[in-house]
């Protein structure tokens, strides 16, 4: 019976990940190998609670780990994404990391002095997340042949960008080389009179390629564009005198989220987080213009 358990572990559980039988499963498609039970559970079998620590603790825990004879990191907010699912929460799959809880889990990708990202299992978020906070916790090794480093996302900025108003409906960045929609889709073009529209993700890709505001090329904004224009000092976290009447709520970009190809990430102009959004749903749209 043992011998027959160890074969069945030996073979990929479905298309991506294989369970190597010694507490550890490998991502074919990204290359890494995963603790297969976050920290506090039984190293094989994930029997018992997954246990909870500060962010410090957490780097410290996996630098120390000593599973499968592997050097173990944690993992950055882009690789523990890619084990996200978009399917009933935990968003996990089960099979291949039994007794995940529906929480958050620290990742190495730092915000700020006192700030790392945390990402969620029970929702599809990344938030900031004071280091002294409690999150989960589950490593990962890179592969040799295709080491996986952490991508660090913009921090929102404390004082507002210099924007050029270019009197045209557009607004010029001239420090990442970015020409602006001043307003949102739905409102006027010059004055952002009325109110912003809600639109699916195809809609929104389609109405920015169409877009011929001041002669210029449109398109939506990836996701660090966006971050690149949050702005913590008011109401909305982006500075409503360079694009007045921005709602504070959730807007397209054009990153596709890692682990499904139906889901693209959102970003909330209320708390500044991003989180993975079905291309069905319903989000406002800003269009962004390469070059000055």
């Amino acid at each position: 019976m043992i011998g027959i358990a160890l074969a069945v572990l030996s073979v990929p559980l479905w298309a991506d990940f294989t369970d190597n039988g010694d507490g550890t499963v490998t991502d074919s498609k990204t290359n890494l190998v995963w603790q297969k039970c976050s920290m506090g559970q039984d190293a094989k079998s994930c029997g018992g609670q997954a246990a909870g620590g500060h962010w410090y603790g957490a780097e410290q825990y996996c630098a120390n780990l000593k599973l499968a004879g592997r050097t173990w990191r944690l993992p950055s907010h882009n690789d523990l994404a890619s084990i996200r699912t978009s399917g009933p929460k935990p968003k996990i799959d089960q099979k291949a990391f039994p007794g995940t809880p529906a929480t958050w889990y620290w990742t190495s990708t730092t915000n700020s002095a006192s700030e790392a990202t945390s990402v969620s299992f029970k929702c599809t978020g990344f938030i900031k997340t004071a280091r002294v906070r409690s999150r989960a916790i589950r490593c990962v090794s890179s592969s040799p042949s295709n080491p996986s480093e952490p991508i660090k996302p913009s921090e929102p900025s404390v004082t507002p960008k210099s924007f050029i108003d270019n009197g045209n409906g557009t607004l010029t960045d001239s420090k990442d080389n970015l020409v602006w929609q001043k307003c949102s889709k739905g409102q006027d073009a010059k004055t952002c009179g009325h109110n912003a529209e809600l639109t699916n993700w195809d809609n929104a890709d389609e109405y920015c390629g169409k877009l011929t505001l001041a002669g210029r090329k449109w398109r939506l904004p990836s996701k660090e564009e966006m971050v690149s224009i949050l702005y913590k000092g008011g109401r909305t976290m982006i500075d409503q005198r360079a694009f007045p009447r921005t709602p504070a709520a959730w807007y397209w970009t054009s990153t596709t989220y890692p682990a499904s190809s139906s889901d693209v990430f959102s970003i909330s102009f209320n708390y500044g987080n991003l989180v993975s959004s079905r291309k069905t749903s319903l989000s406002y749209v800003r269009c962004v213009s390469s070059g000055h």
